[in-house]
C-alpha cells in the first residue's frame, strides 16, 4: 500500500505544480499569456488544494478519501494485519484510478492545524480566503479582484510549496518552480507589505483613539460620577 500511497501523492503533486505554474503565468503575464486575475486566483487556489491533498496523502492516505469501503480502510490503517491471500487488487485499482471521492478543499484546510499548527497560524486567514474564492472563480464571472487578493493567492501557493520542500523533502524532491530568485523576492516583499499594513492599521487606530473625548463625568442609574 505504501507504493500506492506514494503514487497518488506524486500525481497530486504534479497536478498542483501544473496549476500553480499556470496561475503564476496568468498573474504576471509570463510566457506571452495575458494577465487575468480571476483565472490566476482560480488556478492558484486549485494548486493549493492539490498541494494540501498530496501532503495529506503522503502523511496518511486514509485521511484523503471519503466513504472508503471497510476493506480498504483496514488495509490503510493496519496493512500488517491483512493476510497476504486477501484480495485487495480491485481496491488498489480503484485507489489508483481515483474511483473514490476525496475530501473537499475546506476539509483539507481543516486538517492543516493537525499537520502543522505553525503553518495554520501563518496561512489560516489566507487559506480561508482561497476556499471562499475558489468556487466563485471557476463557476462565476466576477467584476474584478484587487491586486492584493491575487498576491495573497500567489503567496499561499509559494509559501506552502517551500514549506513542504523543507519539511517533506521526499514529497517535493527534484521539484523546482520557474524562477526561484523572483519567487523568494516576492515572498519577502509580501511579508514587508503585510508588516507595513499592520503598522498603518495600528497608527490609524491610535489616531482615532486620540479623537475620542473622555467625559468629565458619567451617569450610572441616574447617579452622576
Amino acid at each position: 500500500m505504501r507504493e500506492v500511497q506514494e503514487e497518488i501523492a506524486r500525481s497530486l503533486r504534479d497536478a498542483a505544480i501544473g496549476y500553480g505554474t499556470a496561475g503564476l503565468a496568468l498573474l504576471e503575464g509570463r510566457n506571452g499569456i495575458g494577465v487575468n486575475r480571476q483565472a490566476a486566483i482560480g488556478n492558484l487556489a486549485i494548486a493549493v488544494e492539490l498541494l494540501l491533498k498530496c501532503w495529506i496523502a503522503n502523511t496518511h492516505l486514509l485521511l484523503l478519501f471519503r466513504d472508503l469501503p471497510l476493506q480498504v480502510k483496514c488495509a490503510l490503517t493496519a496493512p500488517e494485519a491483512i493476510p497476504s491471500v486477501a484480495r485487495l487488487a480491485p481496491h488498489v485499482v480503484d485507489l489508483r484510478s481515483c474511483a473514490f471521492r476525496t475530501v473537499e478543499f475546506r476539509e483539507a484546510v481543516g486538517l492543516v492545524p493537525l499537520l502543522s499548527p505553525e503553518l495554520a497560524r501563518r496561512l489560516g486567514a489566507h487559506l480561508k480566503f482561497l476556499v471562499e474564492s475558489r468556487n466563485t472563480c471557476v463557476h462565476s464571472a466576477l467584476p474584478s479582484f484587487r491586486g492584493y487578493e491575487v498576491q495573497r493567492a500567489a503567496f499561499v501557493y509559494l509559501y506552502l510549496f517551500k514549506y513542504l520542500q523543507q519539511h517533506e523533502p521526499d514529497l517535493l524532491r527534484y521539484c523546482r518552480l520557474g524562477d526561484e530568485e523572483a519567487d523568494n523576492a516576492f515572498l519577502a516583499r509580501f511579508e514587508e507589505e503585510r508588516i507595513a499594513r499592520v503598522h498603518r492599521a495600528i497608527e490609524a487606530a491610535q489616531t482615532e483613539a486620540k479623537k475620542v473625548e473622555i467625559p468629565n463625568s458619567m451617569s450610572v442609574d441616574s447617579w452622576e460620577w
